[in-house]
């Protein structure tokens, strides 16, 4: 898991079964191993040894500042038929385009690059593979925290303004019409956020 912070996901993966788990996050203090199979590498993509049946970055790749060669280096720490899974805001969306400037996904300055189906297409060609699907797997928050982004509310305060947070919270007939939207979105292929399996070819 590339960018796992803490290694939180990966915990509840060995929880479940899962076995020879590592993570690598270049701005965690110190390499942490849990001692039940879970190490933590203080580490930047380009730093990871070895072959993987399995990699995953969510939510970290817009994040590197040079996407192109961190693709081509994940791809040549895949094993043979292994698989490559990113998940990203993707700015081919309905919210973006809906939103414009106050589409909360910009979050300027921490995400260097905001990708299209397109642009994960030609940067996976360029690293010799390809993608095998792509699955939207966006949230409410696309709507939610764009909209109190028109309102000139600071990222920081949008906790308060879920149901029953505040007064000036969003009724929950409200909350529940982001997530019922944000769910029709994602069977459309429209939401702002997408989940790329990818193969090498």
């Amino acid at each position: 898991d590339i960018g796992c912070g803490a290694g939180g996901l990966l915990l509840r993966l060995q929880r479940e079964g899962f076995r020879s788990l590592l993570g690598a996050d270049p701005f965690i203090q110190a390499d942490i191993d849990y001692g039940n199979g879970v190490r933590i590498l203080k580490r930047g993509v380009e730093e990871v040894e070895g072959q993987y049946d399995f990699v995953m970055l969510h939510h970290s790749f817009e994040h590197m500042a040079d996407p192109a060669a961190a693709l081509g280096i994940l791809a040549r720490g895949l094993a043979q038929k292994a698989t490559l899974l990113i998940r990203v805001p993707v700015a081919d969306s309905h919210a973006r385009r809906a939103y414009g400037v106050q589409w909360y996904q910009w979050d300027a300055p921490r995400h260097l690059y905001l990708h299209t189906r397109k642009s994960m297409a030609l940067l996976a060609a360029g690293a010799g593979m390809e993608i095998a699907s792509v699955v939207h797997d966006s949230s409410g928050q696309q709507f939610s925290s764009s909209e109190l982004y028109i309102r000139r509310v600071p990222y920081v305060e949008h906790g308060k303004y879920r149901p029953g947070n505040s007064p000036d919270a969003f009724s929950q007939q409200e909350w529940e019409g982001f997530q019922k939207q944000a769910a029709e979105l994602n069977r459309k292929g429209e939401g702002d956020s997408a989940c790329f399996d990818l193969k090498v070819r």
